[in-house]
């Protein structure tokens, strides 16, 4: 109960802190403080939502407009989503910021924040409140032990059937996908590597970890040796 206390008197602090433009830069680590004082609750699926071509010919290319997301988070929440992770900046005010507002009220939604050349956040528009948190993607492994291998990821292609097992020691895994591919680079077979054609899934410790002494440490002590193991296994499941 101390600890829900606690997170809600820091997720004020967030939100107090949004409001003022002094405090921006501080937002993100009193919103980092309150998601670590909520009970942990490991999530038993993951669904990433791929964009194909017929999707970008349709709607034009990534990203997609307020609107557009606002629908997404939607769907996502009616098929009993618990969160939403958008892979893009909303730093800049637009069109369907009220829209996308009155969705993220349904579920938590989390979109990226980088700093700036300035070291300054670059957080989500005023004009979505703090309806959308910022926050820095990384999937953390619900694990037993450090040296056991865990399942980190499954990629199945539902035409073919070819399939990959991604099996880590690490305490978590980075996804990124093609965002700058655009068609000049040939892949296999010459077929040219477009938007978002693949993915890479990195297994890893958490970003900033050095900085941060609630995540697994990555300091390596003179004299200690570090082992770290993944497997990627390849597989064909029935189409």
């Amino acid at each position: 109960m101390r600890r829900l206390l606690y997170a809600t008197a820091a997720a004020i602090a967030a939100t107090l802190l949004l409001a003022s433009s002094i405090g921006r830069s501080m937002e993100l680590l009193a919103r980092d403080v309150a998601m670590r004082l909520l009970p942990a609750r490991a999530a038993t699926s993951t669904t990433i939502i791929a964009i194909d071509e017929p999707s970008i010919a349709a709607l034009g290319r990534w990203p997609w407009s307020r609107a557009v997301l606002a629908q997404l988070v939607d769907r996502a929440a009616d098929a009993g989503a618990r969160g939403v992770v958008i892979d893009i900046l909303l730093a800049e005010p637009g069109p369907g910021d009220e829209q996308l507002a009155r969705a993220a009220k349904r579920l938590p939604v989390i979109a990226v924040s980088v700093l700036d050349e300035h070291g300054q956040w670059l957080m989500p528009s005023k004009t979505l409140g703090s309806d959308v948190i910022a926050a820095h993607g990384n999937f953390e492994l619900d694990r037993d032990s450090e040296a056991a291998l865990v399942l980190a990821a499954r990629l199945t292609d539902p035409i073919s059937g070819r399939g990959l097992d991604i099996l880590t020691t690490e305490p978590g895994i980075q996804c990124y996908s093609g965002n700058f591919l655009d068609g000049t680079v040939a892949g296999k077979g010459g077929v040219p590597l477009r938007y978002r054609s693949g993915l890479a899934l990195e297994t890893q410790h958490f970003p900033n970890s050095p900085n941060e002494s609630g995540f697994p440490s990555t300091i390596l002590r003179p004299g200690v040796e570090h082992r770290s193991r993944t497997v990627y296994h390849f597989v064909v499941r029935p189409a």
